[in-house]
Order: structure tokens, then sequence, then C-alpha cells
């Protein structure tokens, strides 16, 4: 009976082993096929080459909007006017205080050459000439500044205000982008790191469009990711004719990354073997303790 019972457990644990390698070598087969199908490939978001947000330097009511979302935009190009009557008076006034210190350092300095001016007389000259263009260049910009325009050629992406709106200093005015050049930007494993430079080939298929686009590295991150451990790499790509957006997303592929990939593939689907040669002593060491018994 004792026999019997220590026979049983050693065919129920033999089932048990060999269920559990079937699935580990299952698994093994299923990771490995996935790791083929997916090749080199990685998720890609499209960035814009630059974006602004431009925030408003003084406070004063919106008096036109001229663009819109959407809209396209050449540098210097007028977007946004904010009311201007106060600035542009303040920058008449001290562009006359200005003219007005300019001249009387002139006649100081050649009262001082002629000895009529003591040394005094031509430094308070100096410095109510100094204050004066001081004055002249912040009432300048002030005034300029309700005026908002591009900064580069670009597209308007938001207007934050509306006619009639009050701007404060440092919200939101307009937001733009420059999207003639994308610049996709993805994680690869560091793994991967000695098989990536600048100029390395890749494919991207992106989704919503029927064709891949083709492009090449020009930035590889100096650092790795510790908690990850990938490397963040980006690729330029020219959008002169407008096909891409800004936010689009997709898989890129690296051909230089495909025999690593096979290897990792190849020694993925060697390990199997382990498995088996565990079953095949587990058998011999139970036929032993058979023969015991």
């Amino acid at each position: 009976m004792v026999f019997f019972q220590r026979w049983a457990l050693n065919i129920f644990a033999l089932l048990c082993l060999s269920s559990l390698t079937a699935a580990a070598e299952e698994q093994i087969n299923e990771s490995a096929d996935e790791a083929g199908k997916r090749g080199s490939r990685y998720l890609v978001v499209l960035e814009p080459k630059m974006k602004t947000l431009i925030s408003a330097e003084v406070m004063s009511p919106v008096t036109a909007v001229n663009k819109k979302m959407g809209d396209r935009v050449q540098k210097g190009e007028l977007i946004l006017k904010l009311d201007d009557t106060i600035y542009y008076a303040n920058f008449l006034k001290t562009e006359a205080n200005l003219s007005k210190a300019t001249v009387e350092m002139d006649i100081t300095r050649r009262l001082f050459e002629d000895k009529s001016a003591s040394l005094f007389d031509l430094k308070s000259a100096e410095a109510q000439l100094a204050q004066a263009n001081s004055e002249y260049w912040q009432a300048k910009k002030l005034y300029e500044s309700t005026f908002v325009r591009a900064p580069y050629n670009g597209k308007v992406v938001k207007v934050y205000l509306d006619e009639y709106e009050l701007s404060q200093p440092g919200k939101e005015l307009v937001e733009i982008v420059d999207d003639s050049k994308l610049y996709a930007r993805f994680l690869v494993p560091s793994a991967a790191l000695s098989t990536l430079k600048n100029g390395s080939a890749l494919v991207m298929k992106i989704d919503g469009l029927p064709k891949d686009i083709e492009a090449n590295i020009t930035r590889i991150s100096p650092i790795i990711e510790a908690v990850s451990g990938t490397v963040k790499i980006e690729a330029e790509i020219d959008n002169a004719h407008d096909l891409l957006i800004a936010g689009m997303v997709g898989q890129a592929g690296i051909s230089g990354l495909s025999r690593l990939q096979e290897d990792e593939h190849s020694e993925t689907t060697s390990t199997p073997e382990h498995p088996a040669a565990l079953i095949e002593s587990s058998q011999n060491g139970l036929s032993e303790k058979r023969m015991a018994l």
C-alpha cells in the first residue's frame, strides 16, 4: 500500500512538471514569435521645429485680431493689435525729452571746452542724457509690444483673447508653431545604442498616412534613462508640403537593429532545450527511486 502511494505521488509530480515545462516552452516560443513580428519598431511622436507661446507685456484692450487658428503667418506679420493710445503718447514724450537732453549735452560740452562750464555741469548733462535715453527705449519697447507680430514663419495654433478683451502682463496672447520641419522622437533600448549613429536610416509608418516616410537620425541623447533603460532618438523630417501634422504618432523601424533583433530571437528560441533536459533527468530520477522501492 505504501509503495503504491509513493508511486502515485511520483507520477503526479512528473505530470505537473511536464505541464509546467510545456507552458514555459510555449510562452518562450510565443515571445520569440512576437519579437520576430515586431522587428525593430518603436513608438514615434512628431513634434514641430518650434513652438512659441507669446505673452502680453502691457495691460491694454485688444483692438484687432488679424489671424485665427490655423492661419499661416510670415515673420513680422501682425497677428494681434492692442490699444496703443497711452503708450504712443508716452513714447512721443520720451522722444522729445531725449532730443532736448541731447542738445543740452552738446551745449554744455562746448561751454566746458571754453572754460565756461564746470565739470559738475558736464556730468549733470551726461546723467540727464543717459536718463532720457533709458526712458526713451523703455517707452519704445512698451509701445511696440502693442503690436503682436509673428517671430517667424509658421501657423497660428490659438488666439487667447478676442476683440475688446483686456490683456494682462505675463498672460498668454497667441500660440504659433513652425512645422516646416518636424522632429520624430522615440525611445530605443540602451542595448541597441552601439548599433546607432547620426545618419542611420529609418522608416516610419505614421497613423493616417498611406505611405511610409523615410528619414535619418539627426540626434542621439548622450544619457540613458536610469528607470527605463532607454535612449531618446531624434530624426528630422522635411514638411515643406504640409503632408504631416505635429502630434501625429506611428512606428519607426531602424534597419541597423535587424541583426541585433535576429540574434536576440535566435538566443530566445534556443532556450527550450533546457526544459526537455530537465524532464529527462526527472524521469531518470523517478526510475531510480522506483527501482530502490
